[in-house]
């Protein structure tokens, strides 16, 4: 096996056909004053050990260290592991294991990077805007991973279609990318692949609100590829919160006024 050192923020590493077993280091020391987080996705889904933290000091070769792939994240088309540093401040290094393989193609991205600057804070409307709310987000960073935090989403009365918007430099073997759309306090979330069309829809709605005690937030997470830069329209589906109060039983005097003043809007907008 070969041990190599990485020294960049952000490493690709791309298997045509054949590797030799290898191991590439993650020097932390030199990026935790600078960086809140570390991201690795790849899309070689064999199911072995690829990621380690290793607490050795002064050895090019990982002497001593914990096995981190439990907390990957396996997606439809990647897995991924994120890690927040000040949560591993006993590791000298993160070490990505590529395996030998005999005609297997894939791709191991990395990055270190900030959370604040991956995270935009998005208000969302309750029940009364009646469809009109709508909202775009543009994700300036060409990072690994975005956040997408939708604030003040916690009832099943709300629903919204999400709209993603990808713009990729080279149309040619461009990756797919993961759209998850994150409900903290349920089982809820839902996962979208994106298409080879521009745009990927979400439909974003509860079956459980959030609980009294709970001041979570509801999360879009990207998985993007680093050549692609992407917007985020949100917008309010009177249709769906219109199925949510029929789905939940709210009383049918609720559901009928809702009815009727998406109606007065539409003939306003018509006017």
């Amino acid at each position: 096996s070969v041990w190599i050192p990485v020294q960049t923020s952000k490493w690709t590493y791309t298997v045509n056909k054949e590797s030799n077993e290898t191991f590439f280091t993650f020097l932390l020391s030199s990026f935790r004053k600078i960086y809140s987080h570390f991201h690795c996705q790849n899309n070689f889904m064999y199911t072995d050990s690829w990621i380690y933290g290793c607490t050795n000091n002064g050895s090019s070769k990982c002497l001593t260290g914990n096995d981190l792939s439990w907390k990957t994240e396996l997606l439809p088309t990647v897995k991924a592991v994120t890690l927040k540093l000040e949560d591993y401040s006993s590791l000298s290094h993160v070490v990505v294991h590529v395996p030998t393989t005999n005609g297997t193609k894939f791709t191991m991205d990395c990055e270190f990077f900030n959370e604040d600057s991956r995270t935009v804070h998005v208000p969302v409307t309750h029940l009364l805007s009646f469809g009109l709310y709508s909202t775009k987000v543009k994700l300036n960073s060409t990072g690994l991973i975005h956040n997408v935090q939708l604030q003040q989403f916690s009832q099943i009365y709300q629903a919204f279609n999400i709209l993603i918007e990808r713009h990729c430099q080279s149309v040619k073997g461009k990756k797919l990318s993961v759209y998850r759309l994150h409900v903290p306090w349920s089982h809820e979330d839902s996962t979208v692949v994106s298409s080879d069309a521009v745009s990927t829809e979400i439909s974003a709605k509860l079956h459980v609100a959030q609980p009294y005690n709970d001041s979570s937030i509801i999360t879009l997470i990207l998985y993007a590829s680093q050549d692609c830069q992407y917007e985020v329209i949100i917008e309010t589906s009177f249709i769906q919160i219109l199925g949510q109060c029929y789905r939940f039983r709210f009383d049918k005097t609720t559901i009928l006024e809702l009815h009727t003043a998406q109606e007065g809007v539409v003939v306003a907008n018509r006017g």
